[in-house]
């Protein structure tokens, strides 16, 4: 299993000359705030907070990119991605690579870093929105290219085939 600081890590590492970050709000930008190991070129970062926080963020992201016209790589939750999939419909129609990494904790693990998770009867009733949805799925309808990885040494490949290509894809990753 990959924990999500790796992710961050490896990201990071990333030549970012002609290249923009842009993190999903919740725990990709606290990860990569506290896991990133900069390298030689640092990324011009970006991050957008919709009205409830998570809204809207691929479409955003999307249109931040044909804007720039750099390619983009964009790092969400899956609550986020399921809170935004009709935004996946902008990246056929975008010449600007965006490669969206979803880090699929099965809903919020933000929530389960805050003391009310120390109050199961709370937290489980309020707060933990898991989801048994097939992102594969939400993928193919919209035609964009998906990648499930499972191991570190997957999404390594996965990642660096990624940033060769000149096309939008999702690498989904279970964590």
């Amino acid at each position: 299993m990959i924990s999500e600081s790796y992710i961050a890590q490896h990201i990071s590492k990333t030549d970012w000359r002609n290249r923009v970050l842009f993190l999903g709000t919740s725990l990709p930008i606290r990860h990569m705030d506290r896991h990133a190991q900069p390298g030689e070129h640092m990324p011009l970062v970006v991050a957008n907070r919709g009205a409830s926080g998570i809204d809207g963020i691929i479409s955003t992201a999307a249109g931040f990119a044909l804007g720039i016209q750099e390619p983009l790589v964009l790092v969400v939750g899956d609550m986020t991605f399921l809170h935004d999939i009709n935004g996946l419909s902008f990246l056929k129609d975008i010449p600007t690579q965006v490669i969206i990494i979803v880090v699929n904790n099965q809903g919020n693990g933000i929530f389960a870093t805050l003391p009310v998770a120390n109050s199961p009867e709370i937290f489980e009733r309020y707060f933990k929105v898991s989801h048994e949805y097939d992102l594969k799925g939400a993928s193919q309808i919209y035609g964009v290219r998906h990648q499930q990885v499972d191991t570190e040494a997957e999404f390594e490949a996965a990642y660096e085939t990624a940033l060769t290509l000149n096309q939008s894809l999702i690498i989904e990753i279970k964590t």
